[in-house]
């Protein structure tokens, strides 16, 4: 089953629009892939859905969108730290993930990682890219 790392602007606009990152959280959700997480990203998403003023959700609401990402992929926890994109150090936890998860594809709608393209043989596409190769997979 092909592994998978989405960056947390993939979850976020899961949570909050249906397109494709939705489309493709829940391909993942019923098993079509395997999502990996760190505590990293899960801390990333929170701070963003609970401070950030256009989302500013509530607490419960929040705890409740990590459990169900929690539940449906596979926590890391890398002990080791890259660094690798200079424009935005804050994605290379992104990375870390990914490499400690052996994923096959980092999934990000974030420019300073789609220009990356590849890093140790992990893929970096967009949801929509992911979606293609999932569907051709079928």
């Amino acid at each position: 089953m092909l592994r998978i790392v989405a960056d947390t602007n993939i979850y976020i606009s899961a949570l909050f629009w249906h397109g494709n990152p939705y489309k493709l959280i829940h391909l993942c959700f019923e098993g079509k892939a395997k999502l990996v997480v760190s505590k990293p990203i899960i801390e990333e998403l929170e701070r963003v859905l609970l401070t950030e003023e256009k989302f500013r959700m509530e607490r419960e609401d929040v705890a409740m969108y990590t459990r169900i990402i929690l539940s449906n992929a596979d926590l890391v926890a890398p002990n080791f730290t890259l660094k690798v994109i200079e424009k935005d150090p804050a994605d290379d936890r992104i990375l870390e993930c990914a490499v400690e998860g052996e994923a096959d594809y980092l999934i990000s709608g974030n420019k300073h990682l789609l220009e990356v393209k590849e890093f140790q043989g992990i893929k970096i596409i967009t949801a929509k890219q992911m979606l293609d190769i999932i569907e051709r997979g079928s």
